[in-house]
């Protein structure tokens, strides 16, 4: 399926970079976060503190090392839904 999204409103969130409100939907909850748009990314990324609040055990996901300009860093991938204004 292909489809566009027209933004109402794209927030400057870090050196004019684009950011969108999100809802992350976890089996146990959601939560409504700022996120930076990074179309470079193979992952979404989000901090391991919203984890709780929609059910995340974060330590049980799948450990991977992610790596940027600024080094290495731990991750946990999991599998949840995301909302972008209103398309899941």
């Amino acid at each position: 399926m292909r489809f566009s999204i027209q933004f109402e409103q794209a927030l400057p969130y870090y050196q004019g970079a684009p950011a969108v409100y999100v809802r992350l939907i976890g089996p146990a909850g959601d939560r409504e976060v700022l996120a930076l748009v990074d179309s470079g990314s193979q992952y979404c990324l989000f901090n391991g503190g919203f984890a709780p609040l929609i059910g995340i055990q974060l330590l049980e996901g799948r450990p991977i090392v992610l790596s940027s300009l600024g080094g290495q860093v731990q991750g946990y991938l999991h599998r949840i839904g995301l909302e972008i204004q209103g398309f899941r």
